[in-house]
This record gives C-alpha cells, structure tokens and sequence, in this order.
C-alpha cells in the first residue's frame, strides 16, 4: 500500500487516544425499514409458570388434566399458554400441548419466555470493509439524519463484485444468523423474508457495475476501560439546496455517526497508525522530519499508540536548530492511504551527549516562555533543563538561552531578561 508522509500539526489526544483520523472516505448503503424479527423477553407469571412446571413433568398438558388438577375453567389453560407458544416452549397440537423440553427449562430457570415479534429495522452497510449495522428505526437514528440532513456525498465509490447477485433480505438475514452484524438495536435475532426480494445494491443507470455513495469522515478511536476501541465520528460536507425560495446555506454540516464496532474499518485506521514500522515509510518521514538526515534511516519507537519519538544525533539536531525549529516542541505526522488520513504526535529525543546539550537549551527556552516571572526563574530553569538532561550547567548558560532565543523569534522574552540583568535599580 503506497502511503504519502507530511508535516502537519499535532492531534489533541487523550490518554486513551489510539488513532486520530482527520480524513477518511467512508462508502456505505442504507436501508430503512427493513422487516425484521426482534426478541423480547417477557416476565413469566405464576401461572405460565405452573403450565410449564406441569408440561415438563407430564410431557403434554391437556384442557381436562389442567381442570382435574387446579380446578379451574379450561379457557384459562389458553390463557396461560398464548405467550409460551409463541415463546417456542409449547406446541398446540390438536387439542394438547406438546413441551419443547429446552426451551421450557431454560424459560424456567431465567423466569422469562422469549418471543420474536415482528417490527423494521434500519441498515447500513460498509461495503469496502464489509462491516454491517442494524440500526433502531427511529427518527434519531444516524441513517436517518443523515438522510435529513442532506449531506452530499463526495462522490460514488464502487461496491465490490461479490454484493451484485445479493438479494437484501437474504444477505442480511445470513449475517445476522452468522453473529455478524454490529446490533446497535439489540436484539434483532432474523431479518423476515419477503416477496421478491429486491437486489442488495441496484444497477446504477445503465452500468452493469455497482457504486454507492462515499461521504468525508473525521474520527478519534479511543479505548474503553475493558480495552474494546470506541469510534467518534463525524461525516461532514455541503447540504443539498432545497427548492424552497430563500435557500442559499452553503455551510459544512456535520452528522455523528455510531461506528464502534466496525472492526475492519477501525483495524485499517489502526494499521496507519503502525505505519512508521514500514522501512519505506520511515524513510519518508525522516526526510519530512529533518530533511538534511541522510544514509539509512534511524529506528524510532513508539511512545505511545499514536506517538512516536525520533532519536536525533548532534549533526541531525544542529539541522533542526539551524532550521529554527524548537528540539522539545512536539510536531505532527499525517500518514495518508488512498482511504484515509491518520496523524501522529512526534518528538524529537536525544541521542548522544552532544545533541543532549541542545535539547538541555531548547528545554530552557521554553520553560522561560511558559514563566510568570521568567527573569526570576531564569537561573532555576536552566539548572532544571540541563537535569533533565544530564548535562552540566554550564552547557546550560544564560547567555546560550538568550542567544537561541533571540535565534527563534523571543525577542520580548530577550529583552526582558536583559533588563533584569542590565538594569538594576536596587
């Protein structure tokens, strides 16, 4: 996979931040009101209770066995076992009911009967990755905002040869039955077949070929506490114009949307956030990085899933301060695929004495920068700086942290020391 590296800013992250995604191509198919089957779960009554407690034990319960052995009308026996026929645990067979020894026990033992009942659901399908939502067939729900938003796709991408012959209910139904389907509307248990069922993606015009709309996507993948990564995602574009007169909104419109447990899609994200392990791809960023390192590319190593450090010697330093760039200021790193757009958070660390003398002085300037009282402090934040770096003090001079800061642009930081120590009106 060709991957392109540049410079850009460095993400915000969060601690449980593993990638940043600023730009992503997302193709997907919706599909709304989809007839499905959906499990619930109804308390068991006492009497449900004692049909099933009689079936288990007798094999069968007839109207005249429950009227000998609680004495009440026949009717109520009906009563009693609607529900846990149509949970499975019974069967009406001419006029006794026949017990389904599992699903009777296990309706006992949870004190519930489980039933399918007929409803819609809506769905949504990553055809590139091949990651699948159900989603809750209410106005709320992201298909459909993004459906009211009007959000304009950035353009048809092609769906893969393997979905044409699909039929929508029957493939659907296969990934449900597979456990492959990311149930945002739990417990969906079977999509309900239907009459002619219609293709899973229509022939677009003319085109024997497949295509479906891709829309731009940001996104944080982060990590829960139990380590299941949790996706925060934005699809964002221009809204199409309604026709009413007065419409002239030309504004970006941003829908969230719910991707946490596309695996594949987050897995691909991921795998640009590894990027830096590629031979190839280190090279690059080097030369993006210091552009006057040259020979074989220095290892770097992750600080952190989506951080990096890159080990700098004396000579690749000198370059970065004669480019007058800061050694202890973090920079960002965009690797891009031709599907998405992950960054990093890269820094710069030592790696030899002489370069650590350097760094030691970029440390000061910028504790200097970030002082109430920077002339106060300025004697204690060198010494700190040159401890940091294991360096002695004197490498760690005044008079080389007021010159590197002059060299970067500080010139209000540089006089107001030099008026601390020029001036003085004791």
């Amino acid at each position: 996979m060709n991957l392109r590296v540049r410079r850009t800013d460095p993400p915000v992250i969060t601690p449980n931040t593993v990638a940043v995604i600023t730009d992503a191509f997302v193709p997907l198919v919706g599909w709304r009101d989809v007839p499905v089957q959906k499990e619930v779960r109804d308390e068991l009554t006492s009497l449900e209770r004692f049909v099933l407690e009689m079936a288990l034990k007798l094999g069968v319960v007839t109207a005249e066995d429950f009227a000998e052995v609680v004495s009440l009308p026949q009717q109520v026996l009906a009563a009693g076992a609607t529900r846990l026929v149509a949970g499975g645990a019974l069967h009406l067979v001419g006029d006794r009911y026949e017990v389904e020894t599992d699903v009777a026990t296990r309706a006992l033992a949870e004190r519930g009967i489980r039933r399918l009942l007929p409803t819609t659901a809506d769905f949504v399908l990553l055809p590139r990755t091949g990651d699948l939502f159900a989603l809750p067939a209410r106005k709320k729900a992201w298909l459909r905002q993004l459906e009211t938003t009007r959000l304009v796709p950035v353009g048809n991408a092609p769906v893969p040869p393997n979905l044409w012959l699909q039929r929508r209910s029957e493939y659907l139904a296969s990934r449900i039955r597979a456990g492959d389907v990311i149930l945002l509307d739990p417990g969906i248990a079977d999509v309900s077949k239907v009459e002619d069922d219609p293709p899973l993606v229509p022939p677009t015009g003319r085109e024997e070929a497949r295509l479906c709309p891709s829309y731009r996507c940001r996104a944080e993948v982060t990590v829960d506490d139990s380590g299941t990564p949790v996706v925060h995602a934005d699809l964002h574009g221009k809204a199409r114009k309604r026709k009413s007169a007065g419409d002239t909104s030309d504004e970006t419109k941003f829908v969230t949307v719910r991707l946490t447990g596309a695996e594949n899609l987050v897995g691909e994200w991921l795998a640009l956030t590894r990027a830096l392990e590629q031979a190839s791809v280190l090279a690059d960023a080097w030369q993006v990085v210091v552009p006057a390192v040259t020979g074989v590319p220095t290892p770097v190593s992750r600080r952190g899933p989506v951080e990096w450090d890159f080990p700098l010697d004396h000579h690749a330093a000198r370059s970065v301060v004669s480019r007058k760039q800061r050694l202890d200021q973090q920079m960002g790193l965009s690797v891009a695929s031709h599907t998405a757009t992950a960054t990093l958070v890269c820094r710069f660390v030592p790696n030899d004495d002489a370069a650590r003398g350097l760094f030691a002085v970029d440390t000061a300037v910028g504790g200097l920068l970030t002082s109430v009282e920077p002339s106060a402090a300025a004697t204690d934040i060198c010494a700190r700086a040159a401890a940091e770096h294991g360096v002695p003090a004197a490498r760690v001079g005044r008079q080389a942290v007021h010159h590197r800061a002059w060299d970067l642009g500080y010139h209000r930081l540089v006089y107001a020391l030099r008026e601390a120590e020029d001036f003085h009106y004791d």
